[in-house]
C-alpha cells in the first residue's frame, strides 16, 4: 500500500511526523512519500522537506511567492498521477491542501484522498463544507463538534482528539495548578512569531503593571 503525505507549517510537520510513525508501527511495509518538515523527512526520507519554503503567512507573503505554490501544486498533482497511491493524506495547511485534493480527485480517481486536521471552514466559509464533502473521502478531524457538521454534508468524519492534548498532559502536574501562570503561544512560523510576539510581549508587560503578581 502507498501513502502520500503533504503538510506545509512546521506545526503540521510535527503532528504529521506523529502520525506517520503510529502508521509504520502498525503497517511497516506501508510505503509513505510526499511533502512535510525536517520531522516528517527524517523518519521517511522519502518525504521532502519543503516546510521553510512553504511557511508563509498572509495575503502579501503568498503573492510574493505565488510562483513557486503554482509550481509545486502542478509537479505534486503530475506526481500522484503517474505514482497514483491508494491515499493522498491531507495534514491541515488548507490553502495549499484544498486546492491539491481539488486536481487530484480528477488526475488520479482511484487515489483515495484523507484529511486530517479540519480546515477550519466552520469559522468562516461554511459554504465550502459541501465541496469539501465532495472532494474529500474522509475527514479525521480533532474537534468533536466538527463530526455532525461535515457528517451532514455527506462527509464520512472520525473524531479522532486533538493532537495537543498528549502533549499537555504530559506536562501537566495535576497535583499543583499556579494560579498566575499564563501560556504564550505565538504560533509555529517565523512570520507569525515576527508579527505576534512583539504584541503579546507588550500585553505581559501592561499585565504585569497592573497585576506584579
Amino acid at each position: 500500500m502507498k501513502f502520500f503525505v503533504v503538510a506545509g507549517e512546521k506545526s503540521g510537520d510535527k503532528q504529521g511526523a506523529l502520525l506517520v510513525r503510529e502508521l509504520l508501527s502498525r503497517c511497516p511495509e506501508l510505503e509513505i512519500q510526499g511533502l512535510g518538515g525536517r520531522q516528517m523527512h527524517e523518519l521517511v526520507p522519502e518525504i521532502e522537506d519543503w516546510a521553510d519554503a512553504a511557511g508563509v503567512i498572509g495575503f502579501v507573503d503568498v503573492l510574493r511567492n505565488i510562483r513557486f505554490f503554482a509550481r509545486k501544486l502542478k509537479e505534486t498533482t503530475q506526481r500522484i498521477a503517474e505514482e497514483k497511491p491508494d491515499c493522498l493524506l491531507l495534514i491541515d495547511y488548507p490553502g495549499f491542501n484544498q486546492r491539491l485534493a481539488e486536481r487530484v480527485k480528477k488526475a488520479s480517481p482511484t487515489t483515495k484522498i484523507a484529511y486530517f486536521i479540519a480546515p477550519m471552514v466552520w469559522a468562516w466559509h461554511r459554504g465550502r463544507i459541501p465541496k469539501l464533502a465532495r472532494t474529500l473521502d474522509l475527514m479525521l478531524c480533532t474537534f468533536p463538534f466538527e463530526k455532525p457538521l461535515f457528517e451532514a454534508a455527506g462527509l464520512r468524519t472520525e473524531f479522532v482528539g486533538h493532537p495537543l492534548v498528549e502533549d499537555i498532559l504530559a506536562k501537566r502536574n495535576p497535583n499543583v495548578r499556579e494560579k498566575n501562570l499564563i501560556g504564550l503561544f505565538p504560533g509555529s512560523r517565523r512570520r507569525e512569531i515576527e508579527r505576534h510576539f512583539p504584541i503579546f510581549l507588550k500585553v505581559v508587560a501592561e499585565a504585569h503593571t497592573l497585576h506584579p503578581e
